[in-house]
């Protein structure tokens, strides 16, 4: 009697246990709503942010932490596709031996050779490598880096290092007096008499030679580009005293080329961004 009471028990609630059984597992296959699990936003795809940074002032992007980060990957693979050639993936150009030979500026450092538009604050912005990556250096457009207008033809022409030698506007004794002397102001010269006569070469006045371009401090003008001869380090042509004398002789003039017929707009404000978040420094 009593196994017959527990078959009958068991017969009456197993539909009970089918039915809970049934509702677990309806439940495991259930989507979570979104009061039970906030749905993370879909990343947004190359061309989305590329076309969001064409109508976003890029100085303004960094307000907006998402287009940053989304800027950011996008301009590491536009500068590796266009501009790693010459500064290398690491951004080092000439810093690193085995591109000194394309003479390229190292992104890396905290030195701007050319000068940005902020002269209140003497800081650079995303705008500043904006323009060269889109005008480049000496690449014939009015708006490329490196150029001023000329007094004498009444236009505007690239500025460069004239070839003191070849110009004959310094002797070879001169020559090799001035890089004495560019030497002296780095704690590298040898002879303190060659260097005191290179002095007065680089200020002289009729005519004059160096200090016109690199000033009286020797610092450059970022305004046209010219290297501050205080930092050996960002020399692009070399800084041993082989490598002055053929500077000062031969003269330098060296290029990027404009990017504003390669690259749309959001792939140039990508690839600035990038670079800019590399700089070792902002101010100039």
């Amino acid at each position: 009697m009593k196994t017959d009471f527990v078959a009958r028990s068991l017969r009456s609630v197993a539909p009970l246990w089918a039915a809970a059984a049934l509702g677990v597992l309806a439940a495991c296959t259930q989507q979570p709503s979104a009061q039970q699990t906030p749905s993370a936003e879909q990343k947004p795809s190359a061309e989305q942010t590329l076309a969001t940074l064409a109508g976003t002032p890029i100085d303004g992007v960094a307000k907006d932490a998402k287009l940053q980060a989304a800027a950011l990957e996008v301009g590491k693979k536009v500068y590796e596709a266009n501009c790693a050639e010459c500064h290398g993936v690491n951004l080092k150009g000439a810093a690193d031996p085995a591109l000194a030979g394309k003479h390229a500026a190292n992104l890396t450092d905290d030195f701007w050779m050319f000068w940005g538009k902020d002269i209140d604050t003497f800081q650079m912005h995303p705008s500043d490598v904006e323009r060269t990556i889109k005008y480049g250096v000496r690449a014939g457009s009015d708006e490329s880096r490196g150029m001023a207008p000329d007094p004498v033809h009444h236009d505007i022409d690239s500025v460069v290092m004239p070839p003191r030698g070849e110009e004959n506007n310094l002797t070879p004794t001169q020559i090799d007096e001035v890089a004495e002397y560019v030497l002296e102001l780095n704690h590298r010269a040898t002879d303190k008499a060659k260097a005191a006569r290179g002095y007065k070469v680089f200020f002289r006045k009729n005519g004059g030679v160096c200090f016109d371009c690199h000033l009286g401090d020797a610092k450059g003008d970022g305004e046209i580009g010219s290297a501050n001869l205080l930092r050996p380090e960002t020399w692009l042509y070399g800084a041993d005293r082989a490598s002055l004398v053929e500077t000062i002789a031969k003269g330098r003039a060296g290029v990027c080329p404009a990017f504003v017929d390669k690259l749309n707009s959001g792939e140039i404000k990508a690839a600035a961004l990038y670079v800019f978040s590399k700089a070792g420094g902002t101010e100039f």
